[in-house]
C-alpha cells in the first residue's frame, strides 16, 4: 500500500526580513564559533551572544547546537549546488558559449593499431607478426 503525500500549493512561505538577518547573524557566528576552537564547547549562549540576539529568538529557530550544525552544512551545500550549476568553470558549466563542456574520458583513445609484441591487455600475451598458432 502507498500513501501519496499531498503537493504543496505554490511556493514555500517566505521568509520574514527580520527573520532573515537573525538566521544569517546567527549562522556567521556559530561558523566562526565552531572554526575558532572546539566545536563542542561552544554553547547556544555563546552564539547568541555572538550574534547580537536574544536567547529566545535564537531557541526559536534552533532548539540545539546540532540543529545550527545541520543549517550550516545546508548553507555550504546550497551554495556548492549553486556553483556546479550555475557558477564559472572548472565547477560550474563553462565555455565560451555557456554550454557545458564535453564529458572528460579516463581513457586514453588509440590513434594508431597496438604494435606486434605489444600485449594489448594485461593479461593477454604479446602479439606476434605471422599467423596466430593453433
Amino acid at each position: 500500500m502507498t500513501t501519496e503525500l499531498p503537493l504543496a500549493d505554490g511556493p514555500p512561505p517566505r521568509e520574514r526580513a527580520d527573520a532573515a538577518r537573525n538566521r544569517a547573524k546567527v549562522l556567521a557566528a556559530a561558523e566562526r564559533l565552531f572554526a575558532e576552537g572546539d566545536p563542542t564547547a561552544v554553547t547556544m549562549d555563546d552564539i547568541a551572544r555572538t550574534a547580537g540576539i536574544g536567547r529566545g529568538t535564537l531557541y526559536r529557530r534552533y532548539p540545539d547546537r546540532a540543529s545550527i550544525a545541520r543549517a550550516l552544512l545546508d548553507e555550504h551545500e546550497r551554495a556548492l549546488q549553486e556553483r556546479l550549476l550555475r557558477g564559472a568553470p572548472p565547477l560550474g558549466p563553462g565555455g565560451a558559449d555557456g554550454a557545458a563542456p564535453p564529458p572528460r574520458s579516463t581513457h586514453p583513445t588509440p590513434t594508431t593499431p597496438p604494435r606486434a609484441g605489444t600485449p594489448t591487455h594485461p593479461t593477454q600475451p604479446p602479439r606476434t607478426s605471422g599467423s596466430p598458432s593453433t
